[in-house]
């Protein structure tokens, strides 16, 4: 077929005039759109660019070109009856046509075969230097199937501009060209991102961006739109120690450009989103559909490329109001729960609203007043990721801790937490243990999950390097699920970890760290667990984390200097190395007994033991209700005369009283300390607004279990101005302290001179003494001789509860009635 055609093409040479370039027909005549005009006979004409068209039985207009082009794309149509065969020659820059086109300098060959009428379409195109060959095939809108085939040697260079299909033939800039300017000036940045950028900086992050390609955006913005987000890939360095992209376009329906483990550059990544197409149909905005496909595809996870211990973001830039808002805040707020950062970019006032609530705080919301505008806001979106994703600076060195300790972790995986902040957790845990040298003569590690159920990751003798534990941290699942801490502590015993089987070593301190975001599922069972635990010869620390319970934090902890409290995830590094210089310190204390320069044995010294605290009944209903505005701290006894067993009826007798005072602004605020051979405070007036927390956090409060250093429970209510303001204290409520004790004071007459100075502030105190109690010191403490109750034995407290409630109600109403007489005396 082509020696057939160029015979013909040196034949038709001798009689062709050409004006322009170089033109040659044979057969009917045919118009071009670029003004070409060929028409029958030898000396035939032809003006515009450089075309050669056969015509053999048919006819070909050029205005409706299709055909193919080889390495990019075509786009166009061919109408006639029969036979068009088609043979160009160009020199220079122009067009081959027939169903063929390209640019620079060669040979083109085009074949069109058609049946019937009907539009023939097809995609590519070849721009440069090189050889190439393309074949389209498309099914015809109408009647009839069409072919096209271009042949072709040309310059590759990829330059100049590239249409691409889809509304008004949108011409692009050539990625190539486009790549190779240079991006913003880092003079634009503040002095952290441009050490990043400078790549002094490490960054780690996966970062998803997701283009609004609804139909409503015109062709030219959603070019834009795909640009911008290019540009912003441009400036990340892309690895699998650095940031990984992945992206998708949203509309009608969403459509996955590139995963996160799809490129290993970024310039791969931006090429794959610049020369994004949409497939939108409709007008719509399904911004939903995209939110949810990154849910239900998992495109964070390690399927798709994404990592466990990267930050997840999500940048989603649109300029159209969500089809359905409800269901994209609800897409949202899943991916915040599974830890995803949302930056949303609002381009125009139509989507803004929407897309301010997407996001996951105010900081978090960007917007631009048109798509041209985007690249006015690039610089603090860039800001805003690389704070997230950046890798924070080595600390100073520090000192390395060689305490023998065997060291066990049980961390939260429940549901509350996230994903994110989950990445966050094992991060901080395999930070901590960077201190400590690894081996039989220093620290080993072990570690647990806890959610729903218990999960081993690994025992004290599975792991024999620092690397090999960090390795095996950063790589926990994520459980879900509800939080079982009483589960995990349980599994502390039951499983014997700290055993020889275990790797345990029986000259060990015996260390065990709890990190947990929230109130476990069963506050006494875990009580009874940490309990168990720490009989078992364990020091436990408790960690908690935002919303972690602080009463249950005491009752897992092994003293109040085994707790320890961050504001959320992000705050967890500010307590690193407070927390591992304590557990050396803790190791240290127990080791470094010797006097005189003389050795300390290696010996864990065993810790008193606890009791276990009985899971209480519910509680009956308020025998007296006393709907009053007064403020009410119990000082109960936690000293060692008492015995486990009083103590839980103690404990059980005081939330029943606090359940006949309702709680509110206009009626009862409660608060409580314990004392033994210290005092400590179990929570202020100000902490608790519902009746369940406070009894939940009277029955939690855990046992100190030693002497009855009574004075200074009523020095701490005054030094530390518990009835004041500033602890939730009310200037005109009644204020009552109801104080418990099984027996006299260690300090007497420090006990009576601290009570006459509460007493003094306006205090009431109330006397209640049980077994056997000192009645001279019940007085001397007590505001009133009606204000002082006794019996015999903590069994016996059923008895004088209403008593009580009754009398203080009265006192509370009194000190109400006096203090509105001195203010109408006023």
């Amino acid at each position: 077929m082509a020696i057939c055609l160029l015979r013909l093409f040196v034949l038709a040479l001798v009689s062709a005039e050409v004006t322009g370039h170089f033109g040659l027909l044979f057969g009917n005549k045919v118009r071009g759109q670029n003004g070409g005009q060929v028409n029958v006979g030898g000396g035939g004409r032809l003006n515009g660019q450089q075309e050669i068209l056969i015509g053999g039985g048919g006819g070909f207009k050029g205005g409706e070109r299709g055909g193919i082009k080889v390495g990019g794309e075509i786009r166009g149509g061919g109408q006639g009856h029969g036979i068009g065969l088609g043979l160009g020659l160009g020199h220079g820059q122009g067009q081959e046509q027939g169903h063929g086109q390209g640019q620079g300098r060669g040979l083109g060959l085009g074949l069109g075969l058609g049946h019937g009428r009907g539009k023939v379409q097809g995609q590519g195109q070849i721009q440069g230097q090189g050889h190439g060959i393309g074949l389209g095939l498309g099914r015809g809108r109408g009647k009839g199937h069409g072919l096209g085939l271009g042949l072709g040697h040309w310059f590759r260079n990829r330059f100049g501009h590239r249409q691409l299909p889809g509304k008004g033939g949108i011409e692009i800039e050539d990625f190539e060209i486009y790549w190779s300017k240079p991006i913003l000036d880092f003079s634009s940045f503040g002095k952290e991102i441009q050490s990043v950028l400078k790549e002094k900086r490490k960054i780690y992050g996966d970062i998803l961006l997701a283009i609004d390609a609804s139909s409503g955006i015109e062709e030219t913005n959603f070019r834009k739109g795909c640009k911008f987000a290019a540009d912003f890939a441009k400036y990340f360095s892309v690895g699998d120690t650095s940031a990984r992209f992945g992206a998708l376009l949203f509309g009608d329906v969403p459509k996955k450009i590139c995963s996160l483990g799809t490129f290993n550059n970024n310039k791969d990544v931006a090429r794959e989103i610049y020369y994004a197409q949409r497939i939108n149909k409709r007008r719509e905005t399904n911004t939903h559909l995209a939110l949810d496909l990154m849910i239900e595809s998992n495109l964070f996870d390690i399927e798709a490329g994404g990592r466990a211990d990267a930050p997840d973001i999500l940048i989603l830039i649109g300029g159209s109001k969500c089809s359905n808002k409800a269901k994209t805040l609800a897409a949202a707020n899943r991916l915040k729960n599974r830890g995803v950062l949302i930056i949303t970019v609002s381009v125009g006032t139509e989507g803004s609203a929407d897309l301010q609530e997407i996001s996951s705080s105010t900081s978090s919301f960007f917007s631009a007043v048109s798509f041209d505008g985007l690249w006015t806001i690039i610089v603090k979106i860039i800001e805003r990721t690389i704070k997230v994703i950046i890798t924070p600076e080595a600390p100073p060195a520090e000192a390395q801790c060689a305490a023998l300790v065997d060291l066990f972790f049980v961390m939260d995986a429940s549901g509350s937490i996230g994903k994110g902040n989950y990445k966050k957790q094992l991060q901080f845990v395999s930070n901590l243990i960077q201190p400590f040298t690894i081996g039989n003569k220093g620290a080993k590690v072990g570690a647990l999950l806890f959610s729903t159920q218990v999960q081993k990751l690994f025992d004290l003798k599975t792991y024999t390097t620092k690397d090999a534990i960090t390795k095996a941290i950063l790589a926990a699942p994520y459980l879900e699920g509800s939080t079982s801490t009483d589960l995990a502590l349980n599994y502390i015993v039951e499983k014997n970890v700290f055993g020889a089987a275990s790797g345990g070593r029986a000259n060990a301190k015996r260390v065990v760290v709890v990190l947990t975001d929230g109130r476990s599922n069963n506050v006494f069972n875990t009580n009874r667990a940490a309990a168990s635990v720490k009989n078992s010869g364990v020091q436990i620390i408790a960690i908690g984390i935002a919303q972690a319970f602080l009463q249950e934090l005491r009752a897992i902890a092994s003293s109040n200097s085994d707790i320890f409290k961050a504001a959320d995830f992000d705050a967890l590094s500010s307590i690193r190395r407070t927390l591992s210089t304590h557990i050396c310190e803790t190791v240290n204390e127990v080791t470094d007994v010797g006097a005189n320069n003389v050795e300390a044995p290696n010996v864990a010294v065993e810790p008193p033991r606890i009791p276990l605290p009985d899971v209480p009944a519910a509680l009956p209903p308020p025998v007296n209700p006393c709907p009053i505005k007064v403020d009410i701290i119990f000082c109960l006894d936690s000293s060692g005369s008492i015995g486990p067993v009083n103590y839980q009826l103690q404990l059980k007798f005081a939330a029943e009283i606090a359940s006949n005072f309702p709680l509110g602004n206009d009626l009862a605020a409660i608060g409580s300390v314990i004392f033994s051979n210290t005092a400590e405070k179990v929570f202020d007036l100000k902490d608790y607004t519902k009746q369940s927390e406070v009894t939940e956090a009277i029955l939690l409060t855990r046992y100190i279990n030693s002497t009855t250093n009574t004075h200074l429970a009523f020095n701490l209510i005054s030094e530390h101005a518990m009835f004041e303001t500033e602890a939730g204290g009310r200037d005109d409520a009644a204020k009552i302290i109801l104080f418990m004790t099984d027996g006299q004071s260690g300090q007497p007459k420090l006990t009576v001179e601290s009570a006459e100075r509460l007493k003094e502030q306006g205090v009431n105190i109330f006397s209640i003494g049980v077994g056997k109690y000192v009645l001279e010191e019940l007085n001397s403490v007590a505001s009133d001789a009606k204000n002082v109750f006794t019996v015999t034995g903590f069994n016996a407290l059923d008895n004088i509860k209403k008593a009580i409630s009754v009398r203080a109600c009265d006192v509370s109403k009194a000190a109400q009635e006096t203090d509105q007489y001195e203010y109408d005396e006023q």
